[in-house]
């Protein structure tokens, strides 16, 4: 859904997104939905012993953030997913910071988190304080499924 509204509906030519994920296993997972999802768009994982390219040229790249972190330049990024939920500041800010500046277009950092689970809540508020001044814009939404609901599918697709 987050690819949806954020990076395919306002793509361009060239356009790049970045989902973080906090574990190899995700990463495949994560990969293995897009590839099908979205079969007209090139995707990469950048984990393990990916090459650097995996990280640079696809149009949707899954990551992690300690795989994908300081020192790394996006041509043209603007969607970052994060699904994982990060306490630190500095680490939240650096994935916030990959999105740059693109003249007449806005860059859209997302991040996860499930009202159910009361540290992801309290990750949350915090991040909402943190990001206050460095981006121009937030919102909250909320996705319509449960903890325990990912698991069933719509159309024969695993629901992440």
């Amino acid at each position: 859904q987050q690819i949806d509204t954020y990076y395919e509906k306002t793509y361009k030519d060239g356009d790049k997104c970045l989902i973080y994920v906090t574990t190899n296993a995700m990463a495949d997972t994560v990969y293995n939905y897009v590839v099908q999802t979205y079969p007209k768009r090139s995707v990469s994982t950048y984990v393990r012993n990916d090459p650097y390219d995996n990280v640079i040229k696809p149009d949707i790249r899954i990551s992690s953030p300690i795989k994908c972190k300081s020192a790394i330049d996006i041509p043209q990024l603007t969607t970052i997913i994060m699904t994982c939920n990060i306490k630190s500041d500095k680490s939240n800010i650096q994935m916030l910071g990959r999105g740059r500046v693109i003249a007449d277009r806005d860059v859209y950092f997302v991040y996860l988190a499930c009202t159910d689970i009361k540290k992801h809540m309290n990750y949350h508020t915090e991040k909402t304080k943190l990001l206050k001044y460095l981006v121009k814009k937030q919102k909250t939404e909320y996705f319509p499924y449960r903890l325990g609901d990912w698991y069933k599918t719509s159309k024969g697709r695993t629901l992440i």
